[in-house]
């Protein structure tokens, strides 16, 4: 009885520390300059053109975000093997654009996270995004609701948390919404 359970013990471990190498060899793999060689070797969008999930992205410079949606984006975009339709404000946020300064008596939310968020696979009226934005302005039509799509597939916390604080919080949120899924805090656990 003792030495099976020693056994399986010693496969978990085997498997974890395999699990932990691969991420962190993927993680490290994933860099701006890569990203940049993938983004050029895909080439340019053509109007009309269904895009590669990499030729919706641009490389970021700042510290944690790696990449994010290209602003003025409104096509279809493959991302996992599902079709997406994408469109993307001035500053790279899935749906319409809002002003940067929020407008008097506005509550604005921002959503922040992954595919999951982002709403991969879904038209942009059925984001969580938006359907929040629909429903709170059904519920309280007094008060206009702009809820900011911020997630993008492929992001995990780290991305998150640099999206919020680089490209989020100038849009002055009252509330900002985290969705991710387990295998988004990979990095950090």
């Amino acid at each position: 009885m003792r030495r099976p359970l020693l056994v399986l013990l010693a496969v978990l471990a085997a498997i974890g520390t395999a699990e932990v190498a691969l991420r962190w060899s993927a993680a490290a793999r994933l860099s701006a300059r890569t990203l940049e060689g993938r983004i050029a070797e895909a080439g340019p969008a053509r109007a009309g053109q269904t895009l590669r999930w990499i030729q919706a992205l641009r490389v970021r410079p700042e510290p944690g975000l790696v990449y994010d949606l290209r602003p003025g984006l409104d096509g279809t975009v493959e991302v996992g093997g599902s079709l997406t339709p994408l469109r993307t404000g001035p500053e790279g946020f899935r749906g319409p654009g809002y002003a940067r300064e929020k407008p008097a008596g506005t509550v604005r939310i921002a959503a922040l996270g992954d595919s999951f968020m982002m709403g991969s696979g879904l038209a942009e009226e059925d984001t969580i995004a938006a359907v929040l934005e629909r429903r709170l302005g059904e519920r309280f039509p007094d008060r206009r609701t702009e809820v900011i799509n911020a997630g993008v597939a492929g992001y995990n916390l780290e991305q998150s948390v640099a999206t919020l604080r680089h490209k989020v919080l100038g849009h002055g949120p009252d509330l900002v919404l985290v969705g991710l899924l387990e295998n988004d805090l990979s990095r950090i656990i």
